[in-house]
Order: C-alpha cells, then structure tokens, then sequence
C-alpha cells in the first residue's frame, strides 16, 4: 500500500487474553454495554440448548412465564451452564422490559442479565457479556422469524473495527494502537474491583540497580543526573498480562515509578511521577496491560524499596459464601477421620458451598466412652478444640458399642457410662468455651443395626443422645433414623459404601454427600 493511500475499511484483531481476563470482567455484567465493546466483533464457539415457544423472561424475577396470548414466535431458552466470568455474546430480542438474557444462581434466582426497557421489539447482535459472580446458568430470550434466531457463542476472540485510515503508515500504526489500547484498558480496567476482596501472595525477589531512572516516556533506563546512587531500579520482573499486582516504589520527580514492557521491550504502561518532589506509592494495586510480559520498578533508598507482589482474587463483596471465614469443629471417630473410606467428607460439600473453614478432630475407633483408656475418648480430647470455634458438632459414635461398655441412664454423670460420658463430653465443652454454638449428631445406621429394629443396641444409644439434647436444650440430628441411607440395601450398599469392604459402616463420598445436606440444615440452626 502507499503512503496517503486510503485503504477499504478492516479488521484490528486485538488479542484479549481471554483466558486472562475473563474471570474479572464480572463488575460489567449488569451495566450498559461499554461504547468500545458494543463496537466490537465477536469470534465464538456457538452453545447448543433447547427452547420452550410463548414464553418471555419476566422482568420483575427473571421467571419464564407464558404469554397472554399463544404466540410460538416468542421464545426462551432452557437453562444453560455457565461459570462465573466467563464471556459470552448474545444475539437476542425482545422488549416491554422483559429480560433478553437473565443469569441465575444455583436457586435459580436472578444475578444479573439485561432488559430491554423501551415498548417495542429490539434485535441485538453479539452483545457482549460477563458471567456474574455468583451465577450458575443463564437463559437467553428472543421472538423467531424467517431472518433471526437466538444464539448464544462463548467468546474465544474479539476484533475491533477501525474507521478508515488515512495518512501515513506511521499516523496508520498509531491509531489503530490507539483504537487497540482503548479496548485493552477497558477490559483491564476491569480486573480488580473495589468490590471484591483481594489477596496478596508473596512478594517477588527483586534485584535493585543504583544511580538508575526511569524515562517517564519511553520506560528506558538513564542514569540519575548527579549519580546519587539513592535512586534505584529493580532489574526486569516477569508478570502475567491482564493480572492484579501490589506494586511499592519510589522515583524522582519527572521520571517513571513503574514501567511495564511488551515482548520487545517496549513501554506498555506505567506511572510517573508528575509531581516537583520525590513520590512514593506503598501497595498500590495495579493490573498489567494485555501486552506486558515484563515490569521495572523504581525505589529511593531510605523512602521505599522496590516491592512486586501478585495477587489473588477472593470472594465478591455482599456475595461471600454463607458462613465465610467462620470456624467450624467437627469432633467425631472414623466418619470423620481423614482415610480411605472416602475421599470427601460431610464437612468437606458444606465448606465448598459455604466458605465454612472447618477443624477436623476426627479419631477413628473412638466415642465418647471408648478409648478412654488411652485418653482418646470424646470428653478427653475436648481440650483440642480451639476457643475461637464458631460451631461444634459431635458426630459419633456406634464405636461405644462394640465392647462391654453400660448405656447407663440419660442423667448419668461421671464417666463409669456412656450417658455418663456423653454428659461429660457436653460439660467439658461448656467449661472451655462458654459460649459453644454446640450440635450433637447420632450415628448413621450400620449393617445389622437399621432404624426398624427398635431394640437393637445403636437404636437405644441413638435413643439416649437424642434425650439428653432435649434435656439440655442442644440441637441434635438424629442421622440414626433419618441419614437416606440404607446400608442393609446391598445395592445402595455398593454404590454409597464402596470403599468399606462390604462392611456397611463407613459411607463414601456418595454417602457422605447424602449426609451433608442434613449437616447443613444443623448448621443453620446453629450459626447465621
């Protein structure tokens, strides 16, 4: 092409870091479309699902609900999969401000999505959108005719298009990087969000270089004019593009106080001091352009060292998981115990879903009498729990059974009993923590040992626990009657037991995902 010559309108492919970004685009789910991205097209693996015809996506709580009057053109999609910050584009249409496309939570309750607000039928194209934080699907909705369907792609790349270009190759270059950097800082911007809570992880080493600055323009190292040696710069740091970084340095006035670099050591990004004095910045949160593979950091001996930390995103503000940062005690014998009957435990579904950090104090073999020999028993090992618990629970133990041991009476004290050492175990944990939010759980039914043989020895201990909760007003689940499992069944026994030798005890991760469910409507009671 020649110089001056006008060339037909085209494509800029811009490179997103899709991979990158994605999971932080999420604080644009529910605003307007942004003028860059709205511009912008799309390439994107196409999403099969199926439709239900007369229906719209209600407006008020994203409910699909017919219409008054049949008419089949008007369409919704079935839920679809999707996972937080993943980027979709959407061809919709719609109005009356239904939803054109709503996202759900895993309740099926409305996150986020866009409604078309004007009283009329408007089509969109490709409209690009985040996946909200918390959502687990997402609907799209549309009105069929013979030149448009809905579709839903998972966005793989964007391009951008340009205007026509004119002048020359260099003026060219220049607005179409323009035009590029333009989407790029959109999207970065976008990365870390005073909505969410952040993580830093351990700081980089950095290697500093004396009497050096940094070109405020061109990010290139000069040498400080006098030699003061007190001006440093750290040498090259590798970074991740689109990524959050906590950045410490220190520069001089009119020169650079970080600098980030492409694969061809050109500056990508920054900050300078503008102002007439040295500056310092201490844990400034920065995300690296799209671009950057590198950053140099600039520090003042005495003001501020050269500091580079990554950091990692942690829940969203306002949308923690239930019971996030709150401790959780589990004391217990071989159900509970970390082996091989089960890779997953009760505990370990509730922590995934609430946050719950949870204490393992499971000792297999053990009950609140059994191994008081060797001071294992419950009430022996109450001391390990620590003070700050949130929620105890005791869950356990048919172990109490299986020696010579007296049920004794629900008003025993003392230990000569295992009612006696049930009372024992609740007036340690009283005595420790005064405030105990407590919960008791009585044993899943053994082979042998099912809830319809009512006179069988793990129905009176189930019996005993679930009277003395009531006696001392504890919250008590009683899995014995009421756990779904059903170890005498030989096929259930296989697929919830598989990893018990047959012996119909110990539940496996199937088993124990049943039993989590009762777990957390116990916890519920327990804790907000």
């Amino acid at each position: 092409m020649r110089l001056n010559e006008k060339p037909e309108s085209r494509m800029v492919a811009v490179e997103t870091g899709l991979e990158k970004a994605k999971a932080d685009l999420i604080a644009a789910a529910t605003g307007e479309q942004n003028t860059l991205l709205s511009a912008a097209v799309v390439e994107g693996e196409a999403v099969e699902f199926t439709y239900t015809a007369n229906r719209c996506i209600n407006e008020k709580a994203g409910e699909v609900v017919p219409l008054s009057s049949e008419n089949t053109a008007f369409r919704v999609s079935e839920p679809i999969p999707v996972s937080p910050g993943e980027l979709y584009a959407f061809t919709v249409s719609g109005g009356w401000s239904k939803y054109l496309y709503a996202f759900y939570d895993e309740n099926d309750k409305v996150v986020g999505g866009f409604q078309q607000k004007t009283d009329m039928i408007r089509t969109y194209y490709d409209r690009i959108s985040p996946v909200p934080a918390t959502a687990a699907t997402v609907r799209i909705a549309w009105v069929e005719n013979n030149h448009f369907t809905g579709v839903i792609k998972k966005v793989t790349r964007i391009s951008y298009p340009s205007a026509e270009l004119v002048g020359t190759a260099a003026e060219q270059a220049a607005e179409r990087d323009s035009r590029i950097s333009g989407l790029e800082n959109y999207l970065a911007s976008k990365i870390v969000d005073e909505n969410y809570e952040y993580a830093i992880g351990e700081a980089v080493k950095v290697t500093e270089n004396n009497g050096m600055l940094l070109n405020p323009t061109t990010g290139a190292i000069v040498k400080e004019p006098t030699g003061n040696t007190n001006y440093r710069l750290s040498e090259p740091i590798t970074v991740e593009p689109y990524t959050p970084y906590c950045i410490s340095a220190a520069g001089k006035a009119g020169y650079g106080l970080y600098a980030f670099y492409d694969v061809n050591g050109n500056r990508v990004g920054g900050e300078n001091n503008t102002g007439n004095t040295d500056r310092k910045i201490e844990n400034k949160v920065v995300t690296s352009p799209a671009r950057a593979v590198s950053i140099r950091v600039a520090c003042i001996n005495g003001m501020q060292s050269c500091g580079i930390q990554p950091m990692t995103r942690g829940y969203f503000i306002g949308m923690k998981p239930k019971w996030y940062g709150r401790t959780w005690v589990c004391l217990g014998d071989s159900l509970t115990e970390s082996n091989s009957r089960t890779t997953k435990h009760y505990f370990d579904y509730i922590a995934e879903k609430t946050g719950i950090k949870t204490v393992n104090l499971g000792v297999s073999g053990t009950g609140y009498m059994r191994r008081k020999d060797i001071n294992r028993a419950f009430y022996q090992r109450v001391s390990d729990i620590p003070e700050d618990a949130d929620v105890i629970t005791i869950f356990g133990s048919g172990n109490d059974l299986s020696s010579d041991q007296t049920l004794g009476t629900v008003t025993d004290t003392g230990t000569d009993t295992i009612c006696g050492c049930i009372n024992a175990t609740i007036d340690a944990i009283y005595e420790r923590i005064p405030l105990a939010r407590l919960g008791i759980v009585t044993p899943t039914p053994w082979v042998g040992s099912m809830p319809s043989k009512t006179t069988c020895g793990m129905a009176k201990y189930s019996e005993a626990i679930v009277e003395i909760c009531k006696r001392r007003s504890i919250p008590c689940l009683d899995l014995y009657h009421e756990s779904n499992l059903r170890p005498d069944d030989e096929n259930f026994r296989k697929l919830a037991f598989s990893k018990d030798g047959g012996n119909g005890v110990h539940p496996d991760e199937k088993g124990h995902e049943i039993i989590a469910a009762s777990f957390q409507s116990l916890l519920e009671r327990l804790i907000l």
